[in-house]
């Protein structure tokens, strides 16, 4: 169990504002670690259960943890304060958690007593805590709801991709994407953030930092997936870029406005592409929108751009689907729905 509940009396001088003292089951004072210091948001004068995780001391309720989580529920008894609140009659818990995900978590779990994910700016450190906490302590509501977010910003299927792929967490937080998706079992959300992953390039292994300085950092496993599957990305990328410029599926005699000019611009690309000329070609993007990237040297009439962005989305929507196996791995279900991941 994370933590222990402590059964010897703690004292402290509110007037003097000692902190709370927690000898756990062993006896040894566990504040000569640091000193300790009161959360400044989660300090509750009514609190009825005094929490320590490393150098910070929350006073929180305890009732919202135990009605939420089964794992606080029987790590916890809930003797009644003294009529003056004395916080030497109340529970102290030492846990292992940073207290950056516990004031995440607390945001959401004091004091009300149901659970408004969705009422909060959503950011990466908030999401990743609360999933962390909610699986560690069985609340499983704020994983669910969590891990359906995540969903959205790295989902399996094209539709949601193009909907949302923008909005996906910036950098190398794609590596705690994919750690969340392998604590949790949510495994749908590992070709997008591997993907991702893959992009990160050069700071790939050294991973990125949380918000209690500690590293985020992939498995060894992962790191492989990820340095196998970054050249059969790029090859993906490579190869729709050629399928994509072929004139004789571009070029409709009938609708091009400018059959001369047209060619000229697509035969333009794929010189191009032969002398591997256009920035950023080989790179592990293979979902990337040439349409986007190279909209300047696609001087073509409308027609043809039509063509080109009806084909170029056909081609981004096998790459997705095939995104599994690009990657080595499998994932049951992949590419499956036709919205909104649940």
């Amino acid at each position: 169990m994370s933590g222990q509940a402590s059964r010897k009396r703690t004292r402290m001088d509110e007037e003097a504002g000692e902190e709370p003292r927690d000898h756990g089951v062993d006896g040894r004072d566990r504040s000569d670690t640091g000193e300790l210091q009161r959360d400044k948001d989660f300090w509750f004068e009514d609190g009825s259960i005094v929490l320590h995780a490393r150098n910070v001391a929350f006073k929180v309720y305890a009732l919202p943890l135990i009605k939420h989580s089964p794992v606080f529920k029987d790590m916890l008894s809930l003797p009644q304060p003294d009529a003056d609140g004395d916080v030497a009659a109340l529970p102290v818990v030492s846990l292992s958690d940073s207290p950056e995900d516990l004031r995440h978590a607390f945001q959401i779990l004091m004091p009300n007593d149901t659970l408004r994910p969705f009422g909060f700016k959503i950011h990466y450190n908030l999401i990743s805590a609360w999933i962390r906490i909610g699986h560690k302590y069985e609340i499983n509501s704020l994983v669910e709801h969590s891990i359906r977010y995540l969903r959205q910003l790295y989902p399996d299927n094209y539709a949601d991709y193009e909907k949302f792929h923008a909005a996906a967490f910036d950098g190398g937080k794609a590596i705690g994407i994919v750690n969340i998706a392998r604590l949790t079992g949510a495994h749908r959300l590992l070709p997008a953030a591997l993907m991702y992953c893959c992009q990160v390039e050069s700071d790939l292994a050294y991973g990125f930092p949380r918000e209690d300085g500690t590293m985020e950092r992939l498995s060894r496993t992962d790191l492989d997936i990820c340095f196998k599957a970054s050249k059969n990305l790029v090859a993906a990328r490579v190869s729709l870029a050629h399928r994509l410029f072929k004139i004789e599926h571009i070029i409709d005699t009938d609708e091009c406005d400018d059959q001369v000019a047209c060619t000229e611009a697509i035969e333009g690309i794929l010189d191009d592409l032969v002398t591997a000329e256009l920035p950023g070609l080989y790179t592990p993007r293979p979902l990337s929108s040439f349409m986007s990237e190279y909209a300047e040297q696609l001087d073509v009439c409308e027609s043809c751009r039509g063509q080109l962005f009806i084909k170029s989305e056909a081609e981004r929507r096998a790459i997705f689907e095939d995104l599994p196996a690009l990657l080595g791995i499998t994932v049951n279900g992949w590419g499956n729905n036709g919205g909104t991941s649940g």
